[in-house]
């Protein structure tokens, strides 16, 4: 790879196992989901997915609502939305150019409504992009992993 290459698109932990089979020459084995970063790798302007996806439970205790609640993110290079339990529970829109540390909640903010509309539309796409052709959750047996799979 280039020395000195940085590249700014999202990615996920996802991404790694396509990646590193296609750098090592080795078949997937599969049904996968993620991209392989290795053009981008090779070469920085070359554009991802354009985010990255991510599914996240709220401690209950902390953050005063209903214990359990899980949530989506979707992370671009400029901001992160998060929905949390479709909406029933809020969701977060942050600015990464003005706020790194995700200080504040842009998501009620007239002047973001269409980023917010644009966002949910581009997470609720994600989501259903990562579930089977069939929309089912596959059933886990008893020597699977068990991934936290819940319906957005």
């Amino acid at each position: 790879m280039p020395s000195g290459n940085v590249v700014t698109e999202p990615v996920g932990l996802i991404d790694l196992y396509p990646t590193l089979t296609s750098l090592c020459s080795v078949p997937i084995v599969g049904d996968v989901q993620g991209q392989d970063m290795s053009p981008m790798l090779r070469d920085s302007s070359i554009k991802g997915r354009g985010y990255a996806l991510s599914q996240v439970a709220r401690d209950g205790q902390k953050n005063k609502q209903i214990e359990g609640t899980m949530g989506y993110s979707i992370r671009t290079a400029r901001y992160r939305y998060t929905l949390w339990a479709k909406g029933e529970n809020g969701h977060e829109l942050y600015d990464y150019e003005t706020d790194p540390l995700e200080r504040v909640n842009l998501v009620d903010k007239a002047e973001h409504a269409d980023t917010v509309a644009a966002l949910r539309k581009q997470l609720d796409d994600a989501i259903a992009s990562s579930r089977p052709p069939s929309g089912n959750i596959p059933q886990v047996g008893p020597n699977d992993w068990a991934p936290n799979l819940t319906n957005p």
